[in-house]
């Protein structure tokens, strides 16, 4: 399963960064292609060369399309910084055991609150396979359900893991790990 959720996560990457730059090239050619005929309208219209003066509503839905073509401009470009922020949060939370965003935040000079809600969004897109502990500021990679988990430290590399079975392996280096017992009624 967490080969699967790896690959699905590179995929989710990999189409944004995609539709990123579709979005910024097609939002390019929209505003220019709109802006012009809206700037070329007006001017016919103010000065009265044409033979049919362009309408009101006319230059009013050029400029709704041109704003709508600035904003997708816009939007791509929020979604390709944030891929850029993954690869270098995911660059250095790799070198990190703990996945720690505090130790993240100050090594690349960010507030804590910035970095947390940049991680936040990154896991709700689907890059990262994970879930932000506000408690802990961990970033955690849990190796099932939602249910009860529990943090190992994998005996191979001593990174941090969430359990949510007794047994799992670690996300970092595959180790088997096994979770502690949580009552001794079983």
């Amino acid at each position: 399963m967490g080969k699967k959720n790896a690959v699905n996560n590179a995929f989710r990457v990999r189409l944004d960064t995609f539709l990123a730059c579709a979005g910024r090239i097609v939002g390019w050619i929209g505003a220019l292609f709109w802006g012009v005929i809206g700037i070329v309208g007006l001017s016919e219209y103010l000065h009265g060369d044409a033979v049919q003066p362009v309408h009101r509503a006319m230059l009013f839905v050029c400029l709704i399309l041109t704003g709508l073509h600035v904003w997708l401009i816009l939007s791509s470009s929020g979604i390709r910084d944030l891929i850029r922020d993954f690869r270098l949060y995911s660059a250095m939370l790799a070198k990190d055991e703990e996945k720690s965003v505090l130790r993240l935040s100050q090594r690349i000079h960010l507030p804590l609150e910035s970095v947390l809600q940049k991680l936040q969004k990154m896991c709700r897109r689907g890059y990262f396979n994970g879930y932000l502990d506000h408690q802990d500021q961990c970033l955690y990679f849990p190796d099932g359900t939602e249910q009860d988990r529990q943090v190992v430290y994998c005996p191979g590399c001593g990174a941090r893991n969430a359990l949510s079975r007794s047994v799992g392996t670690c996300r970092y280096c595959g180790a088997p790990l096994r979770a502690a017992p949580q009552n001794a009624q079983d």
